[in-house]
């Protein structure tokens, strides 16, 4: 804006770049949080200019939010304040790699889509997971800690990422962690910025471990018709020899999601437009061709998706469905094979099949969409709430019986998506979108955020309507260390302009 209609945004007008710098409502619409949006939104083109942005939004004392793609937005409590979007797309750089010694570093804002296309070329791969899919960046999937079916193999991402680059709410730039497997420079402090929605730091980079993809993959389909075969199963596989990559199981109700959902409507796998000028102007016109040629494979694939997205046949809305992924050479999937349908059929299978076969890394297409079953759930029932319950697995039938009990209870539909790791994914899905249905779900939501607290877990709310947050407190039972997450944030960023108010309300 040429005459800065608040004079305490005029020192970051005149740090942007020409047309970085926007206030019109229909731009800034793009990253609204639960409705509220900012005053400006900033596009930051390097890492320095980060770093100076930052040191005069703490000199005037402006609110912060860093921002990607503005693919998961929706994770978190709103904004206590909203001034600065402080967006991060042009941070898209792979800054590092050595497929040698497994590790990567890449900017902020490279997809997931862009970063597994980079890394296949050497038969690597990079167990991130995004509930938005290949464009959600590294940055956001870090800030909300995301993680998919692979977490049951690789952990999460505090267990493989190695270091981040990051400035701090001062505008103090700072490493930790670093660049090789085995380190002892510094300590894990990169490690709490993971999960903490940039309340604590903006991300410019981070330094990753990487994996070898496997040669031979395969995806096995058990369906039970009930859910006590399917976690007999499990049992049965964690005590066995076997190590398979991915172990989650689909009830009927969350088939009927997956199966059903519009692939016209799918906008999680639409592809965000890219102003190719723009990065030429600022990665010059060599990277720019070879960014481009990356991104307009990703998009390839994201419109195959939506082409292949009408069905998928092998969840059942009749049984639990059991997916189980194994990769490795061919004796050792051969073996998961054998000795996967011997156990299936121990704990009192009704059918065991492989699934059909696929050229993509990530193996078949139902894993595409198990990972997108929070939006799946949300486009079946727009005032949906998505639970992430995080218990042992013994304690997963307490859990699964206690949803089916509310449910029943208060005539609420309740999917239940649960993964071998430890977690159980609820998708609680009124049948309407008003003040009557917002109260019925916050009682449905506290019923299950007990069951799990008496399972000896614990529960949040990940997604759910704006109006939803306004009535109950999405991460539950408060913390017992909530005074030291407290001391963390004042620590970090003293004068509380990064992401006031979205984490646990810090």
């Amino acid at each position: 804006m040429s005459t800065p209609a608040d004079a305490s945004l005029a020192r970051l007008e005149g740090i942007a770049a020409s047309g970085d710098f926007v206030t019109a409502p229909d731009e800034l619409a793009q990253y609204e949080i639960d409705g509220v949006a900012p005053r400006a939104g900033i596009r930051a083109s390097s890492a320095d200019q980060v770093v100076e942005i930052l040191r005069a939004a703490f000199s005037e004392r402006l609110a912060v939010i860093p921002v990607g793609n503005a693919t998961q937005l929706g994770v978190g409590s709103p904004p206590a304040r909203y001034d600065v979007a402080l967006v991060l797309s042009k941070l898209s750089q792979r800054l590092g790699y050595d497929p040698g010694d497994l590790t990567l570093t890449a900017g902020a804002g490279m997809t997931i889509g862009m970063l597994s296309l980079e890394l296949q070329k050497h038969g690597q791969f990079l167990p991130l997971d995004s509930l938005a899919g290949d464009f959600a960046t590294v940055g956001g999937i870090l800030a909300t800690n995301s993680s998919g079916p692979l977490r049951h193999a690789y952990g999460t991402a505090r267990d493989f990422v190695l270091g981040l680059d990051y400035v701090n709410g001062e505008g103090a730039r700072t490493k930790s962690g670093g660049r090789v497997v085995k380190s002892v420079a510094g300590y894990d402090i990169h490690k709490l910025h993971i999960g903490a929605l940039g309340s604590l730091g903006v991300i410019l980079s981070a330094n990753f471990k990487t994996f070898p993809l496997p040669a031979t993959q395969a995806t096995f389909v058990v369906r039970f018709a009930e859910a006590d075969g399917a976690l007999k199963l499990r049992a049965a596989v964690a005590a066995s020899d076997l190590q398979p990559r991915a172990f989650d199981m689909v009830s009927p109700e969350a088939a009927r999601f997956l199966r059903h959902t519009d692939a016209a409507k799918a906008d999680h796998l639409d592809v965000p437009d890219v102003d190719w000028e723009d990065t030429r102007k600022y990665v010059g016109e060599e990277k720019a061709a070879e960014y481009k040629k990356k991104y307009d494979e990703a998009a390839a694939l994201a419109q195959e998706s939506i082409a292949q997205a009408k069905s998928a046949p092998l969840f059942s809305e009749k049984y639990w469905t059991v997916l189980i992924a194994a990769g490795g050479n061919e004796r050792v999937v051969e073996r998961h094979c054998r000795d996967l349908e011997a156990l299936a059929e121990q704990a009192g299978a009704a059918s065991f099949s492989e699934a059909r076969p696929e050229d993509s890394p990530e193996g078949c297409e139902e894993w595409r969409w198990i990972r997108s079953f929070p939006d799946c759930a949300r486009r079946t029932s727009p005032a949906a709430a998505i639970l992430k319950v995080t218990v042992l697995p013994s304690a997963f039938a307490a859990v699964i019986s206690a949803t089916k009990r509310s449910a029943e209870q208060n005539d609420v539909p309740i999917a239940a998506m649960v993964r071998a790791a430890g977690v159980v994914s609820c998708a609680v899905t009124p049948r309407e979108n008003d003040d009557a249905a917002i109260t019925e779900l916050a009682a449905v939501c506290e019923e299950i955020i007990a069951a799990a607290r008496k399972a000896g877990g614990s529960a949040v709310i990940e997604l759910c309507p704006p109006a939803l947050k306004r009535k109950m407190n999405i991460w539950g039972v408060p913390r017992g260390d909530i005074e030291l997450m407290r001391r963390l944030k004042k620590e970090f960023d003293p004068a509380g302009i990064l992401a006031p108010g979205r984490m646990m309300g810090l």
